[in-house]
């Protein structure tokens, strides 16, 4: 990000203020996101009270004065809901066993857009929650928001291969269980 503040302020955008997100602008984007933004937290989480109170931090996170561009927005919502639902499961995830199977398929891609919709439905959520924290997040950070596996391991404080080994796992649960469609573990679209 500070190399995004670089870049605008190298191209005289820092200060216009007709590119900078207004206050209304960034309660507006967490309130059209709250549904999404929640349901992140609760599947990182795994506990709704945690996930409602992530979405309350990062809207406070977001009341502070910042340089956020409209183009953003969304995005900037969505990680700061991401930082804050970790900082939450992350003892769990540091805590809990966690299988150590090794993940025999090339690199696993990111979740498409209907695939990620069909994981928000009240009952594959409450599936996705029988996971372990750790596979939970992944699927989170690798599958929804489409993060790099190593910034998803520096975000949770563990290694590239568990995270890909936790995404790998929760995949094979969701196609298991049918909430997202056969076949998909194993492709690659994907360079990392």
């Amino acid at each position: 990000m500070k190399m995004f503040y670089e870049s605008a302020a190298r191209n005289g955008q820092e200060n216009d203020p007709q590119k900078l997100a207004s206050t209304d602008e960034i309660k507006q984007a967490f309130e059209t996101q709250q549904k999404f933004l929640v349901w992140i937290a609760l599947i990182i989480t795994g506990d709704p009270e945690q996930a409602t109170q992530s979405l309350v931090d990062a809207s406070a996170l977001a009341s502070n004065p910042s340089r956020v561009f409209h183009d953003w927005l969304v995005h900037w919502a969505r990680a700061a809901t991401l930082k804050a639902a970790l900082q939450f499961a992350n003892q769990k995830i540091v805590t809990e066993a966690i299988p150590a199977v090794p993940c025999d398929h090339a690199m696993h891609p990111c979740l498409a857009v209907d695939q990620v919709q069909s994981l928000q439905s009240a009952s594959a959520t409450g599936r996705i929650l029988q996971l372990d924290s750790l596979a939970r997040a992944s699927l989170i950070m690798r599958g929804v928001q489409n993060l790099a596996l190593q910034e998803c391991a520096l975000l949770v404080g563990t290694t590239r291969a568990k995270i890909q080994i936790a995404y790998c796992r929760a995949l094979q649960y969701c196609e298991a269980n049918e909430l997202i469609r056969s076949g998909y573990i194993g492709s690659v679209h994907s360079f990392e």
